[in-house]
């Protein structure tokens, strides 16, 4: 695979994406983030090293860079560019100019691909880490990687990332308190404590905080508490109302074995052209959860390789009871973005009386869920146990609003988890 980058260094052009007006399906989504088209599968994004690590960096660390890898459905081998967005903490693109964010070239090209070993699906497989000796970040902040087809300049989708200045110190915990939640459940309510470094002349004013459950970037919640009682710390944490619901619960799905061995399989048709499985079926407000995930969102493993293969496969929801057929049931996951689409809406099965749609998949384990469209939100909780207490990942953000270039600078972050 060969990369290589080609523009104009030092250029002072800056990209003003197009803002996407709220759609209760982009929820998960940051507002300015294009999600991938069906073409697009597989995508992983990391901190190169640690695939199971967030898109989180660290400002002017050589050893520090990002992974990305992800596959296109196609008979033949594509090309792709990069570019880079600077955002405030709220995802509106930064009045910050280029040449104050971005150094070295305006794009990075991705060219080379690998082809895989079969036939049917035909994909091509891709992967680029930065920053590199063409592209260096100079300053922290929200960033959107931008993803464009090569002969169009089109935007095929793009994806967040952080680059934080890891100054001052912070601790993070979350208290569970049962009861007051969604139907009586329980909820989650971070609290972070965060030692401020020097340079910071008015903490009350300049440095501002949030948390995000889940890596669902699009859903942070700011705070409004704070404490400056200890000379040189702040306290901050969410108000009770703010909280987090804490049962929010996925599903472990492991098909690295596309066979009748898989015990998640309950049948498989191994058909040359696209093969085809269907899962057993997932129980609506079940209190177990059969295969409840240990992971969280972005943390999933597709098996690499040239032999991979890709599969048709039949997600099957059982609500137990008799439901409206104009209910709006969707599946979500790691495999379409937590990005519910006009594909990933299940249909009622009378043959089956279950609710069913099907996704295209690559081998490998995956975290998914469902979720209900009520009118203009997501009930993300027709899975989960209402009273009961699930392990979240929590992410603290610490920013300061620098006053000379009116920028969200990202002085810390920091990933903590829940209890069960």
């Amino acid at each position: 695979m060969a990369l290589a980058s080609v523009g104009c260094s030092g250029s002072s052009e800056v990209i003003k994406k197009r803002e996407v007006p709220f759609n209760p399906l982009n929820a998960y989504l940051p507002p300015s983030q294009v999600p991938a088209p069906q073409s697009i599968k597989t995508i992983q994004f990391f901190r190169t090293g640690y695939p199971e690590a967030p898109p989180i960096i660290r400002l002017n660390r050589s050893d520090d860079r990002l992974t990305l890898k992800f596959d296109e459905l196609s008979v033949v081998g594509g090309q792709f560019y990069l570019t880079f967005t600077h955002h405030n903490k709220d995802w509106s693109v930064s009045n910050l100019p280029f040449d104050l964010y971005q150094a070295g070239f305006f794009e990075l090209n991705l060219v080379g691909s690998i082809r895989n070993k079969i036939n049917r699906p035909e994909y091509f497989s891709y992967e680029i880490s930065f920053p590199n000796k063409d592209v260096r970040f100079l300053t922290s902040g929200n960033f959107m990687a931008h993803i464009h087809d090569f002969q169009t300049g089109k935007i095929l989708f793009s994806l967040p990332f952080f680059v934080i200045e890891d100054v001052g110190e912070m601790d993070a915990f979350v208290e569970t308190i049962f009861n007051i939640g969604r139907n009586g459940g329980a909820i989650h309510q971070p609290f972070g404590i965060y030692e401020y470094p020097d340079f910071i002349d008015f903490p009350q004013v300049d440095l501002s905080y949030s948390f995000i459950q889940n890596r669902f970037w699009g859903k942070a919640k700011n705070m409004f508490r704070f404490d400056f009682s200890n000379p040189g710390q702040i306290n901050f944490h969410l108000s009770r109302d703010q909280a987090f619901q804490g049962n929010f619960d996925f599903i472990d799905l492991n098909i690295s074995r596309l066979d009748l061995s898989n015990p998640q399989v309950e049948n498989w048709v191994p058909d040359p052209d696209l093969p085809r499985l269907r899962l057993l079926e997932d129980l609506l407000n079940f209190k177990t959860i059969r295969n409840r995930s240990t992971l969280v969102t972005g943390i999933y493993e597709p098996v690499d390789g040239r032999s991979s293969q890709y599969a048709q496969v039949t997600f099957a929801l059982n609500t137990g009871r008799f439901t409206p057929e104009d209910k709006s049931y969707y599946l979500v996951g790691d495999f379409n973005q937590w990005r519910p689409g006009t594909a990933d809406k299940l249909r009622f099965n009378s043959e089956t009386s279950n609710w069913e749609t099907q996704a295209l998949l690559k081998q490998g384990r995956y975290a998914y869920t469902y979720v209900e469209q009520v009118g203009n939100e997501l009930n993300e909780f027709i899975l989960s146990d209402d009273l009961t207490s699930r392990r979240q990942e929590y992410t603290a953000f610490v920013y300061y609003f620098d006053p000379e270039f009116n920028y969200h600078r990202l002085l810390k972050a920091l990933i903590f988890n829940s209890e069960e």
